[in-house]
């Protein structure tokens, strides 16, 4: 009995070692529901997932992050963030198999970000069409580095496109013509900021009545 005993220990404790080891590595299926996927890695992906987090307000946000980058990198990265549950997810987020693995039917919404060397749009217009193909439902949020990529993303039925170089040129005069501007804009956009936009639900009693009741 004791032998028995210890040798079904030792299986099921070596079963749930496999998992948690696979899963340090990105190599399990997710089995998160209505969850954020974060496809692609670069420099903004702090600031991305500490602004999700600070506009969830007490939610618990369920944040998938989709790569290729060193798993031993990407779990030291996680590690920084104690108000979400975070997993990772190894491979091409551009292919099928991956995006099923990802459970994207069951995703509210991916942010496609292009990776630190590429200087195209093709893999985001791909992973756009990918993900619209599979669940039409999953709000795609996508940043391109190209203007002329708009059309396709468009196309391809992205729900929301940022191309950065409209608001970093913007600012870029602001700073020399109008320095007020950037200081208010950095305020106001800043998730760290007192002066923060912050999103609020109307109250049932509020709702039908004019602006002066």
């Amino acid at each position: 009995g004791i032998g028995i005993i210890s040798i079904v220990n030792g299986s099921i404790s070596s079963v749930f070692i496999s998992k948690k080891i696979r899963e340090g590595k990105g190599l399990e299926d997710i089995k998160f529901e209505n969850h954020i996927m974060i496809c692609g890695w670069n420099r903004k992906m702090e600031n991305i997932i500490n602004s999700l987090i600070d506009l969830a307000n007490d939610e618990i946000l369920k944040i998938l992050l989709i790569n290729n980058q060193n798993p031993d990198k990407i779990n030291a990265f996680m590690n920084k963030f104690k108000h979400a549950k975070i997993k990772y997810l190894n491979g091409d987020y551009t292919e099928e198999n991956i995006l099923l693995k990802a459970n994207v039917i069951k995703a509210d919404a991916a942010i496609i970000l292009p990776d630190y060397k590429e200087k195209n749009d093709q893999r985001t217009i791909l992973a756009t069409l990918g993900i619209k193909h599979l669940s039409n439902d999953c709000k795609t949020i996508v940043y391109a580095n190209d203007k002329e990529s708009i059309r396709y993303l468009k196309r391809a039925n992205a729900d929301e496109i940022i191309v950065d170089d409209d608001f970093e040129t913007f600012m870029a005069a602001a700073h020399i013509l109008s320095p007020g501007i950037p200081e208010v804009l950095n305020q106001i956009l800043d998730y760290s900021s007192p002066h923060s936009f912050e999103g609020k639900h109307v109250p049932k009693e509020y709702i039908g009545k004019t602006f002066d009741e």
